[in-house]
Order: C-alpha cells, then structure tokens, then sequence
C-alpha cells in the first residue's frame, strides 16, 4: 500500500492517537508532502540491514542459544492459582512506586 493512502486511511485514528493540537497540526502538514510511494530497497540494502553488526560475535550467539535452551519455562499457574495471586495482590499492592523503581536502576 502507498505511504500516503494508508496515511490518509488511518488519518482520523492517528489524529485521535496525539496529544496536543500542535501534533495534529503538524501531522496535517506533513500529510500534504507525503510521498505517494518509496521506492523498494535494493537486495543489497536489505542484506546489509539484515546482518549483524562487526560487534556481535558468533560466541554472543552461542551464549544467547545457550542461555534459551538452558532456561527452564515458569510453569503455568492454573486459574485458581491465578485467582488467588490476583487476590493477594489487590490485598497487599505492591509498596515501591515507579519513580523508585526507576532509581534502584
């Protein structure tokens, strides 16, 4: 689908989706110069987009894979045990706030 008919298409829910008139504006305007299409990216811009950077290492993927074999899934609670945890929660909420939470970082 062109850029700008599916940008038209979806106006009012992106309209709708910003916050302030500023962006709305500011969408409206750049809808008008909105390229009809883009052109397709050459086999070899999209090989090189698809690979790795130099940085990345084949030992990286080997840990990555190991670390994912390696890891035992959470089991699945049944509804009950979700029930109950859901209860418990709402019991005793959780005392830290975001704020905290993105100190201890």
């Amino acid at each position: 689908m062109a850029i700008k008919q599916s940008l038209e298409a979806n106006k009012q829910f992106i309209l709708d989706s910003l916050p302030t008139q500023e962006l709305k504006d500011e969408f409206l305007k750049n809808l008008e110069s909105a390229p009809e299409t883009v052109a397709q990216p050459s086999v070899e811009e999209q090989i090189k987009e698809a690979e790795a950077p130099d940085y990345v290492t084949e030992e990286m993927y080997a840990g990555i894979k190991k670390e994912l074999t390696d890891m035992t899934p959470v089991p699945k609670m049944t509804p009950e045990e979700e029930k109950a945890a859901i209860e418990e929660g709402l019991k005793n909420p959780p005392k830290e706030t975001n704020q905290e939470d993105e100190a201890a970082q």
